[in-house]
């Protein structure tokens, strides 16, 4: 049970939505006028104890994706696939070569860039993903040789690191 406010003069106040022009003596009574009806409304107020009304509905739908193309024996890949698709990807990569372009013409960056395609953003993507599961205190250590135990073989397989600097530098931005 709840406490709850309630007013039998709400309805019934005069002026309500005025405006109030304070340029003038009579506006200047005025809002006078219409604070004190306020406080006198405020006055009258009763606390009562009523059970708040509920306007929730109860949810009945099942939970989670609810695409055609995914199921609840969808994999990972196929979570992301859904939400990056080939348009998205064109997207990214149409964007990522505008943006570089644009940034190598106006001499902002001092790299060289030559076009980048959806094959290495997704290879770039990953390499992201797979350096927030496998952390290493820097990112040049994925590449490094010096240090076999900690070394990451694959990333310097998938892309080069001088090439994953050139895109991050133009795709994070």
């Amino acid at each position: 049970m709840g406490r709850r406010c309630v007013s039998t003069r709400l309805s019934s106040r005069k002026g309500r939505g005025r405006p109030i022009n304070s340029g003038s003596s009579s506006s200047s009574s005025t809002h006078v006028s219409a604070t004190i009806a306020v406080l006198n409304e405020i006055g009258s107020l009763v606390w009562k104890n009523e059970e708040p009304q509920s306007y929730t509905q109860k949810y009945t739908q099942t939970p989670g994706p609810t695409s055609p193309d995914l199921t609840g024996d969808s994999t990972p890949v196929e979570l992301f696939c859904h939400f990056f698709s080939d348009d998205v990807w064109d997207l990214i990569k149409e964007e990522t070569n505008r943006y570089a372009g644009t940034c190598v013409t106006n001499n902002l960056s001092g790299r060289v860039w030559n076009d980048t395609t959806v094959e290495e953003l997704k290879a770039f993507v990953g390499i992201l993903i797979l350096s927030g599961i496998v952390r290493l205190p820097r990112l040049e250590l994925y590449w490094s040789t010096n240090f076999p135990l900690i070394s990451t073989p694959g990333i310097s397989n998938i892309m080069p690191k001088t090439k994953f600097e050139v895109i991050q530098v133009f795709s994070l931005e």
